[in-house]
């Protein structure tokens, strides 16, 4: 797209691989890279934890998260989350599934939020991590603004 900055990504095949491996990446608009090597390389064994984000209901969205080790859940209630967490739970081949899976919810609070109340019921609902997010206002004053 014109005027729209490159956004890299490891090739779907390549991404399970070790980070400390040398991978080509490629850009959406399919410009290629030569071989390039992360550093410092990761610990984890296999690798490091991948988590996806996933398009609650859509099949071939979850069925790819599925493959990996978490998910960036695109779900705005703890009724989806809860759904998440039971389809996670019925569909994960067990090879997969020895390791845990992370269901990663995200909404916003604010300060004057008894953020707890917010978060609860989405831990309730089986969510693992949350990520405190306003992807549509904040502002580098307004995150200042948060964090002090």
């Amino acid at each position: 797209m014109p005027g729209r900055a490159p956004s890299c990504s490891m090739s779907r095949s390549r991404s399970c691989r070790v980070y400390g491996a040398v991978n080509p990446l490629s850009t959406q608009a399919g410009t290629q890279f030569g071989p390039m090597t992360f550093r410092p390389t990761p610990i984890q064994k296999p690798r490091i934890p991948i988590w996806v984000v996933g398009a609650w209901p859509h099949e071939r969205s979850m069925r790819r998260v599925l493959r990996f080790d978490g998910i960036v859940a695109q779900a705005d209630r703890p009724e989806d989350v809860r759904a998440i967490a039971e389809y996670v739970a019925r569909e994960r081949p067990p090879k997969v599934g020895d390791g845990p899976f992370e269901i990663v919810a995200q909404g916003k609070t604010t300060p004057d939020d008894d953020a707890m109340a917010v978060v609860r019921p989405f831990a309730q609902a089986g969510a693992t991590w949350w990520i405190d997010a306003d992807w549509d206002g904040a502002t580098v004053e307004s995150l200042r603004r948060r964090i002090q």
